[in-house]
């Protein structure tokens, strides 16, 4: 008999056990950003840019193209991409021209399933059409086709460089 009882007791604590149900909260979650809110409403600055090949010069192997395209007075230049698509370049301490304005105002626009940036922004780097390659809230990376520079003139293949540019 009291091998019955053990029995019944198993039985009717596994019972319990599997008929309990815990209590769901559900927990909203965030949706991941999307590559326009990564992108706007922040200063972004140029940090490098070299080409993916070395290109071998008269004057040498060239890979960092950042010293050689952007000039000195550009470097601490600042880009604001705009929820609207407009953006605005900042010219900041360092002008090239005294005469040059602080800002330039453009648009921008994702392309190819917010793949490829298309930039209208007044500015003297080589800089139109981004194929971003990553995009964090702190870092866009890029490649960029600059075939069309003058120490590329003659070439007859294609010249990329990868570069980024870091939240400020």
């Amino acid at each position: 008999m009291s091998k019955n009882i053990i029995n019944i007791l198993g039985c009717i604590c596994f019972i319990a056990m599997i008929s309990c149900k815990k209590n769901k909260v559900d927990v909203p979650v965030d949706p991941a950003p999307t590559k326009t809110q990564l992108l706007v409403n922040k200063n972004w600055k140029l940090e490098s840019l070299s080409l993916e090949v070395p290109y071998v010069s008269p004057f040498g192997t060239i890979q960092d193209v950042y010293g050689i395209i952007v000039r000195d007075c550009e470097k601490d230049n600042t880009y604001f991409f705009r929820e609207n698509l407009t953006a605005t370049g900042y010219e900041n301490a360092l002008k090239c021209n005294v005469t040059d304005s602080d800002s330039t105002n453009g648009n921008w626009t994702f392309i190819e399933n917010d793949t490829k940036i298309v930039l209208a922004l007044s500015n003297p780097l080589p800089i139109d059409t981004l194929t971003v390659t990553d995009l964090t809230t702190t870092q866009l990376r890029f490649r960029l086709d600059v075939s069309s520079l003058s120490f590329f003139a003659g070439q007859p293949e294609k010249r990329y460089a990868t570069g980024h540019f870091a939240k400020q």
